[in-house]
C-alpha cells in the first residue's frame, strides 16, 4: 500500500512538472506570436499584462510610418461601439487618409502620467520580446489624446504611485499564468457573490436625479465635467504635470512629423444645461454640484492653458469641442445609449473627422 501511494505520488510530480514545462513553452510562444495571437482574444487580451493591448487595438498594417498615441480609454475606443463589437471602434479605426499604422499606449482609467509609464515600460519589451518589429521608424507622428473629464484628477493620483519595473516585466513574460489566476480567482469571487445574494434582502430602488440637457437629452448618470471640483490649486498643478509629461513624450520620441494633442470635451462640456448641474465626484460617493456656467468656464481654462503650455513646444492643440457642441445642440446624443461616459458611433465620428482635419493643417503647414 505504501509502494503504491509512493508511486502514485512520483508520478504525479512528473505529471505536474511536464505539464508546467509545456504550460511555459505554449505561454513563450504566445509571448513572442502576440501581435498575431491577442486580436483573436479579445477577453485574454483584457486579463494580462496592459502591454498588450497595443498589439491588441494595431491594425494590420507596415510599421514604416507610425502613430503613437497616448491617452486613456477615449484612445483605446471605449464606448458603444466597442460593445457592441464595431470593426470601426473608436477615433484610430474610423481615419482615411492618416497614412500610419497606430501603436496605442492609452490605457482605460489612466492619466497623463500613467499612459507615459505606459510607453516607457511595454514598447521596449514589444520591440525586443516579439515579432513586432518596431525598432523607432524613421518616419512617425505623435498623438496625445487628453481627455478633459477626468485626466487632470487621475494625474494628482498618479503623482502619488510608484511604478515597480520589476511587476511589468514579471506581467509580461508570463500573460497565460496570469490569465489562468485570474480566471480561477473570478470563478471564486462569482460563487462567493452567488451565495451571498442568496442571503441579502432585495435593497430599494435609489432614485438618481440625473440631468436633462436645453436640447431635452436625459442622461442616465452624473456626467463627467471639466475638473469642477479641483482647487485653483490643484487645478494649477495638474496642469503643469500634463505640460511635463507632453516634454518628456517630446523627448523620447524627438524626430516626429507632427505633435498633435487631441482635446476631447468632459461629458458635461459637450452639452448645455440650465441652472444647477449635478457631475461624477472623484471624493465621495453621488454626485458633486456645480453650474453650467463654471464648468464653461474651467473647460475654457483648460484649453486657453493648454495652449500656453504647449505654444512653444512644437504641440498643435486640435479642439473637438466647437464640431461636438453643433451636434448636441440640435438635440443628438454623442454619448450613449449603452456607456454614458464615453462617445457612441456619432461622437467618434465628429472627433474622427476633425483630428483629420487637424492633421492635414499641420501636415500642410510643416
Amino acid at each position: 500500500m505504501n509502494w503504491i501511494s509512493k508511486k502514485f505520488l512520483i508520478d504525479l510530480l512528473l505529471i505536474g512538472v511536464f505539464s508546467i514545462l509545456i504550460f511555459s513553452a505554449i505561454n513563450a510562444l504566445f509571448v513572442y506570436y502576440s501581435p498575431s495571437i491577442v486580436k483573436l482574444f479579445p477577453n485574454l487580451a483584457g486579463s494580462i499584462s496592459p502591454c498588450y493591448r497595443t498589439l491588441f487595438h494595431k491594425k494590420n498594417g507596415s510599421l514604416e510610418y507610425v502613430n503613437y498615441v497616448f491617452g486613456d480609454s477615449y484612445s483605446e475606443g471605449a464606448g458603444d461601439e466597442f460593445l457592441n463589437n464595431d470593426k470601426e471602434y473608436g477615433i484610430f479605426n474610423k481615419l482615411e487618409d492618416a497614412g500610419s499604422t497606430e501603436l496605442i499606449f492609452g490605457r482605460s482609467g489612466y492619466g497623463n502620467i500613467g499612459t507615459l509609464i505606459e510607453f516607457k515600460q511595454c514598447y521596449p519589451l514589444l520591440t525586443k520580446y516579439t515579432s513586432l518589429d518596431a525598432s523607432l521608424p524613421e518616419h512617425y507622428q505623435v498623438t496625445f489624446v487628453f481627455y478633459e473629464g477626468n485626466d487632470l484628477n487621475n494625474n494628482l493620483v498618479e503623482e502619488e504611485k510608484e511604478i515597480n519595473g520589476t511587476i511589468y516585466k514579471i506581467r509580461f513574460f508570463l500573460p497565460l499564468y496570469e490569465f489562468a489566476y485570474r480566471k480561477m480567482r473570478s470563478l471564486a469571487v462569482s460563487a462567493y457573490r452567488k451565495i451571498t445574494n442568496l442571503i441579502k434582502l432585495k435593497s430599494e430602488e435609489i432614485v438618481r436625479d440625473f440631468p436633462v440637457t436645453s436640447s431635452g437629452i436625459q442622461f442616465e448618470v452624473y456626467p463627467q465635467s471639466a475638473a469642477t471640483e479641483l482647487s485653483n490649486k490643484d487645478f494649477k498643478k495638474s496642469l503643469s504635470i500634463v505640460s511635463s509629461v507632453l516634454e518628456q513624450i517630446h523627448e523620447r520620441l524627438p524626430a516626429a512629423e507632427n505633435y498633435i494633442l487631441l482635446y476631447l470635451p468632459a461629458v458635461a462640456s459637450s452639452y448645455s444645461f440650465e441652472n444647477e448641474l449635478r457631475v461624477q465626484s472623484y471624493t465621495h460617493e453621488g454626485f458633486f454640484s456645480t453650474t453650467n456656467e463654471f464648468n464653461l468656464q474651467r473647460h475654457k481654462a483648460i484649453v486657453n492653458g493648454l495652449r500656453q503650455l504647449t505654444s512653444n513646444s512644437g504641440w498643435f492643440v486640435c479642439d473637438t469641442t466647437p464640431d461636438i457642441l453643433a451636434q448636441t445642440e440640435q438635440g443628438i446624443p454623442v454619448h450613449g445609449p449603452r456607456d454614458w461616459k464615453h462617445f457612441n458611433k456619432i461622437g467618434y465620428g465628429i472627433v474622427a473627422n476633425a483630428y483629420e482635419v487637424c492633421l492635414n493643417t499641420e501636415r500642410r503647414d510643416n
